[in-house]
């Protein structure tokens, strides 16, 4: 119809493929103007059913909104689009007639829900806590979202793993004792001990090798050298009264600690990594507890239970799960039953 009334074929096919896809395995638009014709109707529409809060209830979805985040999705990720979707939803939010403050961050909640189930159906051993992790940092591009979940997957395997979960431990207990709320900024003249300078010395060394890093997409890389904390970290809490009687002096070494925190946590979702760590850890607490010889059951992420019996040794360490324990190569999500059950 539109070549019929001398419209460019350009513009013609692309007012074609802006419906696409329009169900579960549909071909996906093969044009530029295709693809961006149909990401900004769809990101409007999304955007602006939001805005007037009528978001999707239970089985409800009267306007599509489901198949038009998967849409998006399917658009981004097949055909490798490295788009900034925070930046898109704040522009489509702006030209919307009615205005909420909050409707871009729901919407990104949305469509990362809907990701998350995407990644779960491809059965490549990704798990829910590994998506859980990555998407914690809120990453601005859906493909950037697999390149730190390959990542991480890569990461999760190596014995370096819980090292981070160490540092991010000894880091939040000390930092509880502190009174909420920010902290300031470390003030370097005030360091007098090796072991705060040290401290210093080795953030600061790290900081640029982590952001470069990051900024090239090397996430096991950044994931890596933030190992390079724990010597310095160790050292730290075993020279240095944190909690000194001095206030200044306390004060400082926290904001120290703090920064510690929040260099890893800002720049490596540590956070959720350690989350999937300690998953381990709370589990084998458990087991030993229960008996002091067991055999443990557990399922690989695509779906196969297994047994093995675990050694003293294993037993009594700190992780478990990784590749020379159970002789695995995808991490576990572990099973706990009580004999008999």
């Amino acid at each position: 119809m539109r070549r019929r009334r001398g419209e460019p074929a350009e513009v013609a096919l692309a007012i074609e493929e802006h419906y696409k896809p329009r169900f579960a395995g549909d071909t996906l638009p093969a044009s530029k103007t295709g693809q961006a014709l149909a990401l900004a109707d769809k990101i409007d529409t999304l955007v602006g059913i939001f805005a007037i809060q009528q978001r999707p209830t239970g089985t409800k979805d009267p306007f599509g909104l489901r198949r038009a985040a998967l849409g998006v999705l399917r658009i981004l990720l097949e055909g490798r689009l490295d788009v900034d979707l925070i930046d898109l939803l704040r522009r489509a939010a702006a030209a919307q007639p009615v205005q909420r403050t909050e409707v871009v961050e729901e919407v990104y909640d949305f469509i990362a829900d809907r990701l998350r189930g995407l990644l779960l159906e491809r059965a490549d051993g990704t798990t829910a806590e590994m998506i859980d992790a990555v998407l914690a940092g809120r990453p601005r591009s859906p493909l950037d979202v697999e390149t730190r979940l390959q990542a991480l997957k890569v990461f999760l395997l190596l014995p370096d793993a819980g090292v981070l979960t160490g540092i991010n431990k000894r880091i939040v207990n000390i930092l509880r004792k502190a009174a909420p709320g920010a902290h300031p900024p470390v003030q370097a003249a005030a360091l007098t001990e090796e072991a705060e300078l040290a401290l210093h010395r080795v953030l600061n060394g790290l900081s640029g090798t982590v952001e470069q890093a990051i900024a090239e997409r090397r996430y096991a890389d950044a994931l890596h050298s933030l190992t390079g904390l724990r010597a310095a970290v160790d050292e730290f809490f075993e020279r240095i009264m944190v909690m000194d009687e001095n206030l200044e002096r306390r004060n400082n070494r926290l904001a120290a600690a703090a920064q510690c925190s929040s260099t890893a946590r800002r720049r490596s979702g540590l956070v959720a990594i350690a989350r999937l760590t300690l998953h381990a850890n709370v589990s084998i607490v458990v087991v030993h507890y229960l008996h002091d010889a067991f055999g443990l059951r557990g399922r690989r992420a695509h779906g196969d239970v297994f047994l093995a019996a675990v050694p003293p040794s294993i037993r009594h360490g700190p992780r478990l799960g990784a590749r020379p324990v159970l002789g695995v190569g995808t991490p576990l999500r572990t099973e706990i039953r009580r004999r008999g059950a």
